[in-house]
């Protein structure tokens, strides 16, 4: 069977960009639950942000073993610099993104792409489910299952649509014309990138849509930057909702915002 085909039909390429910075305790566990997809046409582009731990080894030791994998290696930028260089280099029709200490569920690819194929969205969000450091899920996933079933996103309503978009760009896949046609990237380099990104694919999308399947595993990893409270923190956050704030003036949707 050809790379790409399953049941004699052409399945579209997925790009998986993640960027890596010191992960080396979670990094394999994540490139692990990528290369086990049951979707297999995809490429996976790891962004070695100037770590100085073994991450850099860790990215370069499975890229000899599958060919699928590409390894960039760049001096220290950013998250929000990181994905945009693998938004450059993606070559799929379609791409997500996931943290370098967080895994996809098996089935994450494939159900995202019969999802975007089956609904013809420009960028579609599920479920996911938080993990101790150690892997082990948490009781419940972030979306109530039974209160959340798959439906089409509206801008307007906020009750239910805004809440499940939320800020994270990972739970999500992204028809890349969609993203270079409204030349939406990662344009804010400091905390909360994800939701400045996510505000404008609300924005600009014909069509978004949610569907209640858990694909994603975010490790609540101790230190993050999300736990960060000092003045630092609070003044990029500050910063990043004022940048979402004129995209809302710009588009003429300030009575919304």
């Amino acid at each position: 069977m050809i790379k790409g085909e399953r049941d004699g039909i052409m399945e579209s390429k997925i790009s998986i960009i993640v960027p890596v910075y010191n992960q080396e305790k979670y990094l394999e566990d994540t490139i692990l639950s990528m290369l086990n997809q049951s979707y297999k046409n995809i490429e996976m582009i790891l962004i070695n942000d100037g770590s100085t731990d073994t991450s850099k080894e860790i990215c370069e030791k499975y890229a000899r073993k599958d060919e699928r994998i590409i390894v960039i290696n760049k001096e220290n930028g950013g998250v929000a610099e990181a994905r945009n260089l693998g938004l450059k280099k993606a070559t799929g029709k379609y791409v997500m993104f996931v943290d370098a200490s967080d895994c996809l569920e098996k089935n994450a690819c494939k159900v995202m792409y019969e999802a975007i194929e089956r609904t013809k969205a420009d960028y579609v969000t599920a479920n996911y489910q938080l993990t101790d450091e150690n892997g082990k899920k948490y009781e419940k996933p972030a979306f109530d299952i039974d209160k959340y079933q798959e439906f089409e996103l509206n801008k307007y309503d906020i009750q239910k649509s805004f809440f499940v978009m939320n800020s994270m760009s990972c739970n999500k896949i992204y028809r890349m014309q969609f993203l270079k046609e409204n030349d939406i990237t990662f344009k804010i380099h400091t905390i909360a990138e994800d939701d400045y990104f996510t505000a404008v694919c609300y924005m600009k999308a014909r069509r978004g849509v949610y569907i209640p399947n858990v694909i994603y595993l975010y490790r609540n990893v101790p230190n993050s930057r999300s736990k960060n409270c000092s003045l630092k923190y609070f003044k990029e956050i500050n910063q990043t909702y004022k940048k979402i704030y004129e995209i809302f003036v710009q588009n003429n949707e300030i009575n919304y915002y």
